[in-house]
C-alpha cells in the first residue's frame, strides 16, 4: 500500500460535503491524522475548524509527500426576527400582551405558558419578561423585555394601547362579533381574555381572509380584552358583552 493509499484511507471524507445549521451554531470541522500538516482556506494550521459563516470551508491535508483537499460549502436557515416588542413602563393595574406572532412552531415564555400570547399586568413592579421560540427547522430564538408598573396620573404607558390594523363589530355585542382586518392574513389566532387575565376563548384559522366571525358560547358579560395574532401583525382591542 503506498503512503497516498493510507492518507486516502485515514482521512475518510473529513468534510462530508455540504451542512445546514441554525443561525448562532458552530459546528467543528476537521480530522486528526498523525504527523500530517494541515492547511485550511484562511491560511490557518490547525486540525480543527470552529464554522459558523455561510460560506465554502476548504482543508488540504498533507503527509509527506502526498496531499488531499476536501470541500464544504457551510449554509445557515433563513430565520424571522424574534421580537416581542421594547422595555415598557406602564400605570399600575394596566395590562399589556405581548406577542411573537404565528410564524413560530412552539413558544415557551418564562410564565410558563406556551401560547403565542401573554398578558402582563402587575402593580408598583418591574420584572423581566422572557420569550424562548423554535421554528419548522428545529432553530431556537430568545428574547427578554423588562415591563414595568407604577403610579401614574396624567401620564399614561408608553406603547401604542390602540390600533388601525383590524377592527370589531357590533361592540359591544352579545359574543357574536366580526373581525375586519385591514389587510388579508394567512394565518389568524384569536385570544379572548377575561379581566383577571385568563383565557377564555381561543380561535385559530388557516385561511386567506380580511374578514372572520367570531362566536363565542356561554361568555359572561364584562369588558375582555381580545388579542389577534396573524402572519404580518399581531395586535389587541377591547371587547365588551353586554346582557
Amino acid at each position: 500500500m503506498t503512503a497516498q493509499h493510507i492518507l486516502l484511507q485515514l482521512m475518510n471524507m473529513p468534510l462530508n460535503g455540504d451542512t445546514i445549521i441554525c443561525p448562532g451554531d458552530t459546528v467543528v470541522l476537521g480530522i486528526n491524522i498523525p504527523g500530517a500538516n494541515y492547511s485550511w482556506q484562511d491560511n490557518t494550521t490547525a486540525a480543527t475548524y470552529y464554522a459558523a459563516k455561510e460560506q465554502q470551508y476548504i482543508l488540504t491535508v498533507q503527509r509527506g509527500s502526498c496531499s488531499l483537499s476536501d470541500t464544504l460549502q457551510l449554509e445557515v436557515y433563513p430565520m424571522n426576527v424574534l421580537s416581542i416588542g421594547g422595555d415598557t413602563l406602564l400605570c399600575n393595574n394596566d395590562t399589556i400582551f405581548l406577542s411573537a406572532g404565528a410564524s413560530w412552531v412552539s413558544y415557551l415564555w418564562n410564565t410558563g405558558s406556551t401560547d403565542t400570547t401573554v398578558l402582563i399586568t402587575g402593580t408598583d413592579t418591574s420584572f423581566n419578561v422572557s420569550l424562548s421560540v423554535t421554528d419548522n427547522n428545529g432553530c431556537i430564538a430568545d428574547t427578554t423585555v423588562t415591563i414595568s408598573f407604577s403610579v401614574c396620573n396624567a401620564i399614561r404607558e408608553l406603547t401604542k394601547t390602540d390600533n388601525i390594523d383590524f377592527s370589531v363589530y357590533p361592540n359591544p355585542n352579545n359574543g357574536n362579533f366580526t373581525l375586519q382586518l385591514i389587510e388579508p392574513a394567512n394565518k389568524i389566532a384569536i385570544a379572548l381574555y377575561d379581566a383577571l387575565g385568563r383565557k377564555v376563548f381561543e380561535q385559530k384559522e388557516r385561511t386567506t381572509t380580511k374578514q372572520l366571525p367570531v362566536t363565542v358560547i356561554g361568555i359572561a358579560p364584562g369588558i375582555y380584552s381580545l388579542c389577534l395574532t396573524t402572519d404580518k401583525f399581531s395586535s389587541w382591542k377591547k371587547v365588551v358583552v353586554n346582557p
